[in-house]
């Protein structure tokens, strides 16, 4: 009886862990980051620090394989060794793509994540203009329960706006 019902609950926790990433099923995340950096010379110190807030919603159209759209919304603070100051808002929102390459009844999971947002920059006082990126991502998920998975990623980003003097490539 004990073996019967040990397997019976282990049934259950796949079950349970399956719904993930299967077909008819929601996709909600986000995340957020801060960043603060100081680059020291020989004349002083240039200091930047930045807020993102991410958000997703997806939904799975077969299993393993979600689409969705994504806001972000990134606040920049730039102050240079002679104490200019200049800040950047970013807010963007687009599609994604993502699809789990292991089969959907794992505990742990690896992705692969690509999306493309539009929206506006505005860099201090020049005027807002058009802003767009295309990243792809990949990395783990680990899933904690059924709702909940916690997730490492390694990513490319190419973005581009008219403030820009050259385009810009981040990995991140």
């Amino acid at each position: 009886m004990k073996i019967f019902f040990t397997a019976f609950c282990c049934t259950l926790f796949t079950v349970y862990v399956n719904g993930q990433v299967q077909k008819k099923n929601w996709l909600f995340g986000g995340s957020m980051g801060f960043s603060s950096s100081k680059a020291l010379s020989d004349v002083g110190s240039n200091t930047t620090s930045s807020i993102q807030l991410t958000g997703n919603a997806g939904y799975f159209i077969i299993d393993k394989l979600a689409i969705g759209l994504q806001p972000d919304f990134v606040f920049s603070f730039f102050k240079s060794v002679n104490g200019e100051h200049q800040h950047d808002t970013y807010s963007t929102f687009g599609p994604f793509l993502r699809y789990y390459l292991l089969p959907k009844n794992q505990k742990a999971n690896i992705f692969m994540q690509s999306s493309y947002s539009s929206g506006i920059e505005k860099v201090s006082n020049l005027d807002a203009s058009h802003y767009h990126a295309i990243s792809f991502f990949a990395g783990p998920e680990i899933f904690i329960k059924s709702s909940i998975g916690i997730q490492l990623m390694v990513g490319y980003i190419m973005d581009r706006s008219k403030h820009d003097v050259y385009p810009e490539t981040n990995v991140i």
